[in-house]
């Protein structure tokens, strides 16, 4: 690697650093966080301020199905599956609010927000979203 290329590797990693560093910042201030579901493990990688937010451990919600909608309130659940599904048929994008039980055992409201990635084949491969905690009706 020459001089040039080195420096402009430095540069590279410094401009990655400060836009890894504010966008983290902008996520903690607007109570939101990021995720990464891959549908064909149905795990999901997420930012480390869902545990913060929900009070719950990520790993409690593996597989996603099976433990996440368990959470979600049941008069939500209908909504919740049809914004992904649809999103999912259409390979779009998806807005959907709903209330999860969080840790300690209170519901907390969330915007979610995502699109659907697909294949060569136009088959869905993962999911790609943000997630913000929002004020509950009884809040409004």
């Amino acid at each position: 690697m020459s001089g040039d290329e080195a420096a402009d590797a430095t540069d590279e990693l410094a401009r990655l650093r400060a836009t890894s560093d504010w966008l983290e910042r902008a996520l903690a201030a607007s109570d939101t966080y990021a995720w990464n579901w891959d549908l064909e493990t149905d795990t999901v990688e997420r930012h480390p301020s869902f545990e913060e937010l929900f009070g719950l451990d990520a790993e409690e919600l593996e597989p996603l199905f099976e433990n996440f909608f368990d959470r979600v309130r049941p008069e939500d659940r209908e909504a919740v599956e049809a914004a992904f599904e649809a999103a999912a048929e259409e390979g779009s994008t998806y807005e959907v609010q709903y209330a999860i039980r969080t840790g300690d055992g209170s519901w907390g409201w969330l915007d979610g927000r995502g699109e659907v990635v697909t294949d060569e084949d136009g088959e869905p491969t993962r999911v790609l979203g943000t997630t913000r905690r929002i004020p509950g009706p009884e809040n409004a």
